[in-house]
């Protein structure tokens, strides 16, 4: 028959309540930060991680009660974590190394937006200037060209003097000689003829600015030549003098002709020449002052990206510099929280106790020694769970003589109590004692009836 399934140790005892988990939770807690921390190390992939467990079994059972493999663990646990002491202090010095490469790129860029910004205002200087340059050019221009106006009007002015010249000479020619000259000589015969004579030179006197108080005289001097005094050829005098005067500045005006034409042609020529490289002066400037004025707005565009530049790296910068302190917060808070709490579990010892949880403890081994007892040492059942067939309980496997006592004192008294009955004249089969109080542990016994295998008659079985 198959054997019964053994119930628990105590059925139906109060057993004594075990100790107080002390420390228990201020270990998992450490336990807990340790295994947090783990998770840390780059250098182990997450399987090795979760093979570690939550470290309770391991890193949180005392020192002296650790297995060799427990211990193994806890010096892996150790390992790992001096690894990943050493990852964070190796990025706490990159982290400083890249704080300090800073200050050199600092300077580059600084130096680079100062450059943008002197050459900014050097070429907002030179578009300045050329554009000055281009005014006084301009202005040049305009006097060349005023200049060889100037030329080009004298030109033609001499060309119609000369012009006016010739006919002066010949008017006044034609006057010394056709009236002048015949006033002077008295050849005129008629009153009428001296008369338009007369007007002639005095007409032309008062054309040609000669000396009104001498123009005035000429009616009165040109008498006939009997009747003239000094006076009247002073008067004549000076009127031939004035006449001769006008007719000698008129030809050397046309014998000054050609020279004249000349000059005005040299001036004109020169006016032009002027005119032309001063045109050409502004077209240059032109060109400089536009390339100028172009330059400027790239150059602003190169020291707004400079600027840029530097104010990215002092982002960049405070980045660097936040991370780096992190870096050096992680370090403290991992030494402080994790490897305390490592070294403290590492050498972490048993807690004292007293006498009545010494007491506890005893009791808990005696249950767990119990609990793994072979299952032949007795069977147990409750009086609710017989099945009497005739006078006797079938119980399998249990040997011939052997008894099963109640941890409680009623229940010893009751099997005591039976056992009395028994020798008094009780019949020779089996007496089963069990007491009241069923257990989540015991089986039903099938069957109708079972014989004691191996019972001798009267031997008495106790149940608890």
């Amino acid at each position: 028959m198959p054997a019964m399934k053994r119930p628990a140790a105590a059925f139906g005892a109060t057993r004594v309540a075990k100790r107080p988990a002390l420390q228990q939770d201020a270990v998992a807690e450490k336990c807990a930060v340790v295994a947090g921390a783990l998770t840390e190390a780059a250098f182990l992939s997450p399987s090795v991680v979760k093979m570690f467990g939550p470290l309770t079994f391991t890193l949180g059972v005392p020192k002296a009660d650790r297995h060799v493999f427990q211990a193994q663990v806890v010096d892996m646990v150790g390992e790992a974590l001096e690894g990943i002491q050493k990852a964070m202090e190796e990025n706490i010095v990159k982290a400083e190394e890249k704080v300090d490469s800073f200050a050199e790129e600092q300077t580059k860029r600084v130096a680079v937006s100062t450059e943008a910004n002197q050459r900014l205002a050097e070429l907002v200087d030179e578009s300045s200037k050329k554009k000055t340059a281009l005014t006084e050019a301009t202005n040049e221009v305009k006097s060349a060209q005023a200049a060889q106006k100037t030329a080009k009007e004298a030109q033609i002015h001499g060309q119609i003097e000369f012009q006016q010249a010739a006919g002066k000479m010949a008017t006044l020619e034609k006057l010394i000689s056709d009236h002048f000259e015949p006033l002077k000589q008295g050849s005129l015969q008629s009153k009428a003829a001296i008369k338009t004579s007369v007007t002639e030179v005095v007409q032309y006197g008062r054309a040609n600015d000669i000396d009104a108080s001498i123009v005035s005289m000429v009616p009165k001097v040109f008498k006939p030549v009997e009747e003239r005094g000094t006076f009247d050829a002073l008067v004549i005098g000076q009127i031939g003098d004035a006449l001769t005067g006008k007719l000698a500045a008129v030809r050397k005006l046309i014998n000054e002709g050609d020279t004249v034409k000349t000059s005005c042609a040299d001036a004109l020529a020169t006016a032009k020449t002027a005119v032309e490289a001063a045109t050409a002066k502004k077209q240059q400037c032109q060109a400089q002052a536009t390339e100028a004025a172009a330059a400027v707005p790239a150059s602003m565009k190169s020291l707004a990206a400079a600027e840029k530049s530097v104010l990215d790296l002092g982002i960049e910068v405070s980045v660097a510099q936040a991370n780096l302190e992190l870096a050096r917060k992680k370090v403290e808070l991992f030494v402080s929280h994790a490897k305390v709490a490592y070294n403290e579990l590492r050498d972490l010892a048993p807690k004292a106790v007293s006498a009545d949880e010494g007491s506890a403890e005893d009791q808990d081994e005696a249950d767990l020694k119990e609990e793994a007892a072979p299952s032949t040492d007795g069977v147990a059942a409750s009086a609710e769970d017989q099945r009497p067939v005739g006078d006797s309980l079938a119980v399998e496997t249990a040997p011939a003589g052997d008894a099963v006592m109640r941890s409680s004192d009623a229940v010893q008294e009751e099997g005591k109590a039976v056992a009395g009955a028994a020798q008094d004249g009780a019949p020779p089969t089996d007496v089963v004692i069990a007491s009241g109080a069923a257990t989540e542990n015991e089986e039903e016994i099938e069957g109708d009836s079972a014989a004691v295998e191996g019972a001798p008659a009267g031997d008495v079985v106790m149940a608890s």
